[in-house]
């Protein structure tokens, strides 16, 4: 079992397909995004029996924003019989853990018995230490990329604020940073390095993991991105022009610049700034934090509607709310 964590934008997506693409890997076409959710929803049923116990928590998942992603954009649905197969192979061992588990693998309808399980969801960057206390044998793929590339796409692909996407990105950023330099179980990758070196990666990548690599995994690669510059492009867009913000003199990305500039140093990218930077780019997000954040709502509700349709963005991004925790 593995993760891939990353602020949103910041080459998640990619990576996960580079994976499947190389072979004896599975990770869903959808972020879950519910962990802590599930886990109070397996606390409510596990003195049910095994079929009774699926059916809730299956009923649950059912009604979230991973499922109707699934059917929506890949036709999946989740087998409830692969569901019940793969738990009831080890019974000692029936915990939310193995469930959440079972739950990646029903969402393959072809044979994953011999596949190592991933999960994509940018947002567990959040709940790093949860799951790496809850999933011990689980490692970690930790993408990373200029911040201010990933303000410059975030604003591109959703229309969100660049200045509280910066403070975000800290935020998300800063304890990680900190502890994946020391845990065996987590790599670091950087986006960069994907774009410019894609066999070096996925081939650090894979094997991390334990899976041998497939040097012609390239060519199984379909569209990898579905937002931004390089939507619908197939296979890794190599000659990608980023337009970060790093030269420009707008006032807005000086103070971006103060935000993220911390965190980006302990990761690795040069930022140069000064204390009055950081300080005023502080005191900014902390007094403009609520109108930015219904800003950035109203852009994802927006962005949904125009995807789905009316009544059906509305429901996608009321569950992805409802069960994520997060917001904007």
């Amino acid at each position: 079992m593995f993760f891939i964590v990353g602020y949103p934008r910041s080459g998640t997506k990619l990576i996960r397909e580079c994976l499947n693409a190389n072979g004896a890997i599975y990770v869903p076409p959808a972020e879950t995004e519910f962990y802590l959710a599930f886990k109070n929803e397996f606390d409510n049923c596990r003195n049910l029996s095994d079929e009774e116990q699926v059916n809730k928590l299956l009923n649950y998942v059912n009604k979230t924003a991973y499922s109707f992603y699934l059917l929506e954009e890949s036709k999946i649905t989740i087998s409830k019989d692969r569901w019940l197969d793969y738990i009831r192979r080890d019974k000692n061992q029936i915990n939310v853990q193995k469930h959440f588990l079972a739950l990646l693998y029903a969402s393959n309808h072809q044979d994953s018995s011999h596949l190592v399980l991933g999960d994509k969801s940018p947002s567990y960057l959040a709940i790093c230490d949860l799951l790496l206390s809850d999933f011990p044998d689980a490692s970690f793929l930790y993408l990373v990329r200029d911040p201010c590339d990933v303000i410059d796409s975030n604003a591109r692909a959703w229309g969100k604020s660049k200045l509280r996407c910066a403070a975000k990105w800290a935020e998300a950023n800063k304890e990680l940073a900190f502890k994946v330099f020391n845990n065996s179980r987590c790599i670091l990758l950087k986006y960069e390095d994907l774009i410019t070196a894609p066999d070096e990666v996925v081939r650090v990548a894979v094997e991390f993991l334990g899976v041998e690599f497939n040097p012609h995994w390239e060519k199984n690669l379909g569209v990898t991105e579905n937002l931004g510059r390089a939507k619908n492009v197939m296979g890794i867009m190599r000659n990608r022009r980023e337009s970060s913000a790093h030269g420009s003199a707008d006032i807005r990305t000086y103070f971006i610049r103060g935000l993220v500039s911390d965190v980006a140093c302990q990761l690795g990218y040069s930022y140069r700034v000064s204390k009055f930077q950081i300080l005023v780019g502080k005191l900014l997000y902390k007094i403009l934090s609520p109108v930015l954040l219904m800003f950035d709502l109203f852009a994802m509700f927006t962005f949904d509607i125009k995807r789905f349709g009316i009544v059906n963005g509305l429901i996608f991004r009321l569950r992805y709310y409802a069960n994520s925790g997060k917001r904007g």
